[in-house]
């Protein structure tokens, strides 16, 4: 009987622990990388959408007394973000890359058509296309100067500039001037959406 009884209890107990171990866990926080954050700050989502007509500028706060600007330029616009107490810094100029290929922060219509401008750009015009990664920091201009100085930037200073912060700008829609052989096409119309991330608590007051 003492034999039967200790085989009746670990079977209880294999129950038991087969029973725990098929239980649903509950799902794991989000990882955070490690370099994103330091002591004392937390990551910042800002996302928002706009359309823009040829010519028009837009402007939005994101919070931490900076603001996200589309500047108008001959062909589109320019992602600009700038500090509200200083608004003559462009936050978002190390953006890379700094030669060869158009920057992303410059959304212009040519990069969306072929060489001669006569239909869409089906991959012989190297330039970004309708998702536009930028980086800024409060600290361009101050502690890291931008891609104008004369030493330019470094690979550490375009970390320590996306350590801070960075969006992505997508466009949605995008109305082009009709095809004309031999000229350059610019944006007639954009719909966007614009979705950035930044350390909040980490901008040092002046």
């Amino acid at each position: 009987m003492k034999t039967h009884g200790v085989r009746v209890r670990i079977a209880i107990l294999g129950v038991l622990v087969l029973s725990a171990a098929c239980r649903p866990r509950a799902a794991a926080p989000p990882a955070t990388h490690a370099h994103e954050l330091a002591a004392g700050d937390s990551l910042r989502h800002v996302e928002f959408d706009g359309t823009l007509e040829r010519g028009s500028p837009f402007e939005r706060d994101i919070a931490l007394g900076l603001r996200f600007e589309l500047l108008p330029e001959d062909y589109g616009w320019r992602i600009v973000v700038r500090d509200t107490s200083r608004a003559d810094e462009n936050l978002a100029s190390l953006t890379p890359p700094f030669h060869f290929v158009p920057n992303p922060c410059f959304i212009e219509g040519w990069h969306f058509r072929n060489a001669d401008n006569t239909g869409p750009n089906q991959g012989d015009v190297n330039a970004p296309q309708r998702e536009r990664d930028f980086i800024f920091s409060p600290e361009v201009g101050r502690t890291i100067q931008g891609p104008d100085s004369h030493s330019g930037p470094d690979s550490a200073d375009v970390a320590r500039v996306e350590q801070f912060g960075s969006g992505l700008l997508t466009i949605e829609q995008l109305d082009l001037s009709p095809p004309a052989k031999g000229e350059k096409a610019s944006i007639e119309r954009m719909r966007f959406r614009v979705s950035i991330r930044m350390r909040a608590g980490a901008i040092t007051p002046q």
